[in-house]
């Protein structure tokens, strides 16, 4: 955490190649690299003993912009082989990194995919899990999905996840324990409140089982 920011989490450079979606010549490409370049923003740089860490008007989703064009003009470096977000273990290459934000700004989006990751995970056989991991780096709750894998399509509850986050960004945290949103399946979807998540790191999380007919396993439903 002191070194890679306070979201950052042990092991998240493995974790970040086994759930790379974007990019999937991770595996391959990130295990030969050969150093790396930090990039960290502070307030309290050449300050004094009395300087604030937070001062007054702080907004982390400026300092995120801007610390996006500077991995932009590294990029452009031929020896840059990848992009990786610590605090939410997402790698990308040049081209999908460019993809990504060209993306977001045709459709008038903020680009939560290059700051953020959307993982899946098996529960057991019969159920899947999903979480994003991330969106501490902008002040807010990170999300859970659990569901049948016979039931629903993976591509849409990671959707339904990014679109989460997005309201988040836009409403601030007005997601209340038990509160319900249309989800995938053309059901209702409600929230839980958890003070952790079901995979590392640790972090608070909203985690979304859909109100159907199936019946979660006690553990997904913190019993």
């Amino acid at each position: 955490m002191g070194h890679f920011g306070p979201f950052t989490y042990p092991n998240n450079l493995s974790r970040a190649m086994q759930q790379s979606w974007h990019w999937p010549d991770a595996k391959r490409v990130v295990p030969g690299h050969k150093g790396f370049i930090r990039l960290r923003s502070s307030y309290i740089f050449g300050g004094g003993p009395e300087i604030k860490c937070l001062p007054q008007d702080y907004a982390p989703y400026p300092e995120l912009q801007f610390l996006t064009k500077v991995v932009r003009a590294l990029m452009i470096h031929p020896s840059a082989i990848a992009y990786f977000n610590p605090g939410g273990e997402i790698l990308m290459g040049r081209v999908e990194l460019e993809n990504s934000l060209a993306y977001a700004q045709n459709k008038s989006l903020a680009p939560l995919d290059i700051w953020t990751n959307v993982r899946l995970f098996n529960f057991n056989q019969d159920w899947l899990a999903m979480d994003t991991v991330g969106m501490g780096q902008l002040d807010l709750t990170d999300q859970e999905a659990f569901f049948l894998k016979s039931s629903y399509n993976p591509t849409q509850v990671a959707n339904f996840l990014r679109n989460v986050c997005l309201y988040l960004l836009n409403n601030g945290e007005v997601i209340k324990d038990g509160h319900t949103m249309d989800g995938p399946g053309s059901c209702r979807w409600q929230a839980r409140l958890f003070e952790n998540g079901y995979c590392a790191p640790p972090r608070r999380v909203i985690r979304w089982l859909p109100l159907d007919s199936s019946l979660p396993p006690k553990p997904i439903v913190g019993e």
